[in-house]
């Protein structure tokens, strides 16, 4: 995983800035407000409804593979019609 390593140069570069004296920012964050309760309400229905059509795919593609696993197609006809599904 790639992560780590981003995470230690974000670090070790904020940490040399701050070593030559720039304690400041390098680029302006604009202020943001707090969202408003029903964006807030929005925002967790969204993210529930997401995790819901989430698991909903996952059963769907393993019933998929299930499907085209027990077919007795040839593979270039598997790849055609998951392609068109």
């Amino acid at each position: 995983m790639q992560l780590g390593p981003v995470v230690v140069a974000a670090v070790m570069s904020y940490g040399i800035t701050l070593l030559f004296g720039e304690p400041a920012v390098l680029f302006p964050v604009a202020q943001i407000s707090s969202p408003h309760p029903a964006q807030i309400v929005l925002m967790l229905s969204m993210s529930l409804a997401a995790g819901v059509a989430g698991a909903l795919l996952l059963h769907w593609l393993a019933a998929a593979r299930l499907l085209f696993g027990k077919s007795r197609l040839p593979v270039p006809l598997k790849f055609a019609l998951g392609g068109l599904c």
